[in-house]
């Protein structure tokens, strides 16, 4: 099948599993870039199936889509529903992977009934909801009420799509939000999130010795909220650990350092350049951190035993460089004087990072929690973004207080941007009930419901419909198929488990 606007021929991976429409629809969406900020491709697709299904639509300026379908015959005197999801992926890739997400399709292997993507995310994360939203708009015999499909934009950088939706523009106020990741389990609220920007100026001096490289990767990462309390290891705070430890016994300057992609995501993996003064301080420091590694990976969870370290000369292959002992060449570099070293690695070292309260009362929930995600160096400052999770406001703050005064300790500047809301639990509802039914139809067995430790786009779509009628009229859960690993490499999904997900979501339009 060609897309319309492409030049690209799509040769289906995902045969015999049925509805063949969700998941054909999956792999036209896995054709077309979507990374988050690069949506547009993916609403003009999203466009033009409306207008060959004859169908209402709506394209605002952000890129967010609503679609509307009229009711099934059967079901016009029925409230109408909208099904929610959103059209940005997480893109992620193997280091040593050529892949440019901003123009390539992602390349799907199906092996045992499980859906991947060679060597980056799938996407899954929220592809799946949004094939299942085509699939309900597709389907003439669904028996369904009247339906308004948002399909929002840029959810992992910040909700973007859903803050700026104009939720005039829609009636229903039954909420199916289709970002969830656990079949027969839906999510009834969520946590807030910020982020936090700690940005260190640093001190620098004339360059001199020779520059290495210094790397840790491998390590699984994933999601900072659903992954938070797996006990995995963030790779910044790893290496600067190591290079903290190093420094106490043999102290050496950083040129710079680097890691993490998203706020979100749980690095996987870090970088530092560090210089060092004579061969056998470089010989000492490659087997100090080789030790280091292979201690700590002894207490570390099962996913992040794959580890990687490397420790490299940048003009030659190993550690050792030059024959000379003593290395007094400068280059292209400038380093950081020894205070900044050290203070730089101090603050990472000490920040904070993983489950930081969990319910009071529910020790299997998590309350709130923090990743440090990002850290860049500009040649001059040095940038650590903290995103700070919680599903209460008192303790959300807190969390952004504490990092507020851990970078006025370190001499750094401390930005908050603004927080996306969380989404307040809810314990009894009438969609709560009709998913249920639809579970122990589908499932055999009955719903479980649940508060995640992630961000959604419902609390945004609640708290405006609520504020436009003036009181607390909309509700809203969140469901979806058995997703795994997501934001990582190594994201999956379950085939018959999506096929089962379409289902339940054909009970509950059948039965709402």
């Amino acid at each position: 099948m060609y897309l319309k606007g492409m030049c690209v021929r799509l040769e289906y991976v995902i045969n015999n599993v049925e509805p063949q429409a969700i998941f054909r629809f999956f792999e036209e969406l896995c054709a077309i870039p979507h990374g988050s900020g690069n949506e547009s491709g993916i609403a003009s697709y999203l466009c033009d199936f409306a207008v060959s299904h004859s169908l209402e639509y709506y394209r605002d300026e952000l890129n967010n889509v609503l679609i509307k379908k009229e009711a099934h015959p059967s079901r016009k005197d029925r409230p109408p529903v909208m099904l929610q999801a959103h059209t940005d992926m997480v893109c992620e890739k193997l280091p040593t992977l050529e892949h440019n997400f901003t123009v390539d399709p992602l390349k799907l292997m199906v092996k045992d009934g499980i859906l991947t993507a060679e060597g980056t995310t799938l996407g899954a994360d929220n592809g799946i909801g949004v094939a299942a939203m085509l699939a309900a708009l597709d389907d003439r015999e669904l028996l369904a009420p009247p339906l308004e499909c948002l399909f929002t934009v840029s959810e992992e950088t910040g909700m973007d799509g859903a803050l700026g939706f104009d939720y005039t523009k829609v009636t229903a106020r039954n909420v199916l939000n289709l970002d969830n990741t656990e079949e027969g389990s839906a999510c009834c609220g969520c946590a807030g999130g910020v982020d936090v920007h700690l940005c260190l100026p640093c001190e620098y001096a004339s360059m001199y010795g020779k520059p290495f490289t210094i790397s840790v990767s491998g390590l699984a990462g994933g999601h900072s909220g659903v992954d938070i309390d797996r006990g995995r290891q963030n790779a910044i705070k790893l290496l600067a650990k190591a290079l903290l430890a190093l420094y106490q016994t043999t102290p050496f300057c950083l040129i710079t350092m680097s890691g993490g992609s998203k706020p979100n995501v749980i690095p996987s993996s870090a970088t530092a350049v560090a210089v060092f003064f004579s061969t056998s301080e470089a010989k000492a420091a490659d087997r100090f951190l080789r030790d280091y590694f292979k201690q700590a990976s002894i207490n570390f969870c099962r996913d992040d035993r794959k580890i990687k370290y490397s420790f490299k000369s940048i003009h030659a292959e190993g550690c050792t460089g030059d024959s000379a002992n003593t290395y007094r060449q400068p280059t292209e570099y400038s380093r950081l004087t020894h205070k900044s070293t050290n203070r730089l690695l101090s603050l990472l070292a000490v920040a904070p990072f993983g489950v930081l309260k969990y319910m009071p009362d529910d020790k299997t929930q998590v309350l709130s929690s923090v990743n440090p995600g990002v850290f860049t160096h500009n040649g001059e400052n040095f940038k650590l973004t903290f995103f700070a999770r919680s599903c209460y406001n008192s303790e959300f703050w807190e969390t952004v207080s504490i990092l507020k005064g851990l970078g006025r300790l370190y001499g750094a500047e401390v930005t908050v941007d603004s927080p996306t809301p969380g989404w307040k639990y809810v314990s009894k509802s009438a969609l709560r009930d009709v998913y249920d039914k639809a579970c122990r139809a589908v499932l055999g067995r009955p719903a479980v419901f649940e508060n995640i430790h992630a961000g959604l786009e419902c609390g945004v779509i609640i708290s405006a419909m609520n504020a436009i009628d003036g009181k607390e009229s909309a509700q809203a859960i969140s469901i979806g198929p058995n997703l795994k690993a997501i934001h990582s490499t190594s994201e999956s999904v379950d085939l018959a488990s999506c096929s089962r997900f379409y289902r339940v979501i054909s009970e509950i339009l059948e039965r709402i």
